[in-house]
């Protein structure tokens, strides 16, 4: 699977650019704050139906324009072409269609077209709360299993009702609320179970994967950990539930449960947050990013697109090239890279004799230069 084509219409800063991509690796370079960022998101919102960077569709909209359009057109491995259209305007819902056709769930797209993305933002899944961790997991799970994400989004809605009726607890009497109450419970545990086993299954098979990605690219033999942590590994759901009942009527939530999940990572014996450099909270990164794209091939069945924004940044030659040289290999399918250095860009794709598209990007304009 391959994005031929990308048509941009007022996205963020980019111009109206209308671009033929490489089955193989694209390349895009210009200053900081020119637009390569915004054109990678562009891609991963033909996957996902939503920005990377900012869930706030009215915010991803050009200045002074009321609308944006993106079109992509994707390539199956039969080589038969689907066209994927996503428009929003700050006056009407946001339409998604494959083939002229209006999804009636924006769930039904999740999936049809794998991604994984490296970013700078990807810091927040080491900084961040929980709940950027929790994210991650569903993500990578998500893709390649719908019965994943309907099961996900049924527990969030029901969650959701449930700590509305804890809310109200106080002010309510009866054994109303408290049947209501069981039922949501009954209904967080069809799914909860579910999710965490599927969420343990992951991390269990990512693990190994994980540390082969991170010796490589480290060049070392740094002890690393990638640990799933839920309420769920000591006790049931229901048990929990039950248990903690009288303090979520207090505290006016739901205390307990799947979405208390989280990820540790470490190096050494301490955390990673507190004890990695920048340098190595940046290849832990990439080599759970690489690890999850090796994981969704081989469950999918197809190769996802590969987006790498500035991931040479505080790296040292050495694993830059380390890098380079496992993205050039036949692991990965199209890659999309961005940097700021043309040069350096250049001078490591020649040196793996790759096949390779190489554009500027100029204040949202986007224009293929020459390889030579």
């Amino acid at each position: 699977m391959w994005l031929s084509r990308i048509h941009t219409t007022n996205f963020k800063n980019l111009a109206d650019n209308d671009i033929v991509f490489s089955k193989n690796l694209n390349c895009f370079t210009g200053k900081n704050g020119t637009g390569k960022t915004n054109l990678l998101d562009a891609i991963y919102y033909l996957s996902f139906t939503k920005s990377y960077l900012n869930p706030n569709d009215a915010l991803n909209i050009k200045i002074s324009h009321d609308f944006f359009i993106l079109e992509g057109v994707f390539f199956s491995e039969k080589d038969i072409s689907e066209k994927v259209y996503c428009a929003f305007s700050k006056d009407k819902k946001k339409v998604l269609k494959r083939d002229d056709k209006t999804y009636k769930r924006f769930s039904e797209h999740i999936g049809r077209y794998p991604l994984v993305i490296v970013s700078p933002d990807d810091s927040s899944l080491i900084l961040g709360a929980a709940e950027e961790r929790r994210k991650y997991m569903d993500t990578v799970i998500a893709q390649n299993d719908a019965e994943y994400l309907h099961s996900l989004i049924k527990y969030n809605r029901v969650l959701m009702q449930r700590n509305a009726l804890l809310k109200k607890m106080n002010q309510e009497s009866g054994s109303f609320a408290n049947d209501t109450l069981d039922i949501y419970d009954l209904q967080l545990c069809e799914t909860g179970h579910f999710i965490y086993e599927k969420r343990k299954d992951i991390i269990q098979n990512l693990h190994p994967v994980f540390l082969q990605y991170y010796e490589t690219i480290a060049g070392s033999n740094e002890q690393v950990g990638l640990e799933y942590r839920s309420h769920l590994d000591t006790e049931s759901l229901e048990n929990l539930l039950i248990k903690n009942r009288n303090k979520d009527k207090i505290l006016g939530y739901t205390t307990a449960g799947i979405h208390r999940d989280d990820l540790q990572f470490s190096i050494g014996s301490h955390s990673l947050r507190k004890a990695g450099s920048q340098g190595q909270q940046k290849t832990f990164l990439i080599a759970l990013k690489f690890s999850q794209y090796e994981f969704m091939t081989k469950i999918g069945g197809k190769k996802p697109l590969l987006l790498l924004d500035d991931i040479f940044d505080k790296f040292d030659a050495d694993r830059v090239g380390e890098i380079v040289q496992l993205v050039s290999g036949e692991t990965f399918g199209q890659i999309f890279i961005t940097d700021t250095n043309p040069k350096r860009i250049k001078r490591l794709i020649d040196a793996e004799k790759h096949s390779y598209s190489l554009f500027t990007v100029t204040d949202g304009t986007i224009k293929q230069s020459d390889n030579e």
